[in-house]
């Protein structure tokens, strides 16, 4: 069966052979870790393969969930390859899903503008993760340009030919698609987890909050700090890859019916040579925590986001002696 695989240079095709430890089942992340704050570029690219659905693939990967990421498993979910059915028939027909496009989904979450989530649930958004913070630059997910003109894309196929293994393969002209860059360095939004209590009102009354970006920008006092200190964090992203459907018969090409060719492909879950669709595939990013500056974000909230006691006289309307040269002291009259 054919199907799109997303893949960089850290991992060829998820699933196959060439990705995986003979010995542990251990599977080649498509994204190596980083640590927050280092800068990185790396590049992603799809193609097309004769496999079951990858273990990237968002829907019809069968056992893909969130949770089962490389990190946490170290054990890959597994795909093979072979022509649907098996037999003789299919020796030598090619059905190849060529991409046209690939691009970052990021329409994601509660609001509709999140690129991507993190184990524990936290939703982020492009802009978030773009914004420099001072140690870390942001990061970028960008949709590279096609190269103009067309290639010739080898498809290579195999299939159970009466117990032996068939293998054959056939080169179609298509036009370039684009690939993905994912680049910059992560900032420390990524461990936004950190538990704050503070006081806002005049009552002196308490309120927790559990990321910066819900600390109001300015506020009273502050009297709890608990800083993210989880090791690491898996950032989930999700790729599209539109794709159009090439089709060859092979030896069969001038001799099979239309017939034959319409079951061909409804064997294979299309219903004409002309389909087109789109695959989305999911991916992880292990980014490793390097923050041990809890001290710097402490003085910075006490420094710039707390208010000072002269801020909160004036906020709350009172108003008291500034200096004691103009106090004047007095003692009770001395009883008769």
């Amino acid at each position: 069966m054919s199907n799109t695989v997303v893949y960089s240079a850290f991992n060829g095709f998820p699933g196959s052979q060439d990705t995986y430890d003979d010995d542990s089942g251990a599977e080649i992340p498509i994204l190596p870790d980083v640590n927050l704050y280092n800068s990185f570029n790396f590049e992603l690219k799809a193609t097309s393969v004769a496999a079951r659905s990858p273990t990237t693939q968002d829907e019809g990967a069968g056992d893909y969930s969130r949770s089962s990421n490389f990190r946490t498993t170290g054990v890959r979910n597994g795909s093979s390859t072979g022509a649907p059915n098996g037999g003789n028939y299919y020796n030598g027909i090619h059905v190849a899903r060529i991409p046209t496009r690939m691009y970052w989904v990021d329409d994601q979450g509660p609001e509709g503008n999140a690129i991507c989530q993190s184990e524990i649930g936290d939703w982020f958004t492009r802009d978030v993760l773009a914004k420099p913070d001072g140690q870390g630059g942001g990061v970028e997910f960008i949709e590279n340009a096609a190269p103009a003109g067309t290639f010739l894309f080898t498809f290579n196929t195999s299939s159970d030919g009466g117990g032996d293994l068939q293998e054959d393969s056939h080169s179609f002209t298509v036009n370039n698609w684009n690939t993905l860059s994912v680049k910059g360095g992560y900032n420390a939004s990524v461990f936004c987890r950190n538990e704050f209590g503070y006081t806002n009102d005049y009552e002196g009354g308490t309120y927790e909050v559990k990321s910066l970006y819900e600390l109001p920008e300015k506020f009273d006092n502050l009297y709890k700090f608990i800083p993210d200190q989880r090791e690491f964090t898996t950032l989930t992203f999700k790729i599209k890859v539109d794709w159009a459907l090439a089709v060859h018969y092979g030896a069969y090409q001038a001799s099979i019916s239309s017939s034959q060719q319409n079951s061909v492909l409804s064997d294979m879950g299309y219903n004409s040579s002309g389909a087109t669709g789109t695959d989305t595939h999911v991916i992880t990013h292990v980014v490793n925590n390097s923050n041990n500056d809890y001290n710097k974000i402490l003085n910075d909230l006490l420094n710039d986001r707390q208010r000072t006691p002269e801020e909160q006289r004036k906020r709350y309307n009172q108003t008291f002696v500034e200096t004691s040269a103009n106090m004047q002291i007095t003692t009770p009259s001395k009883i008769q």
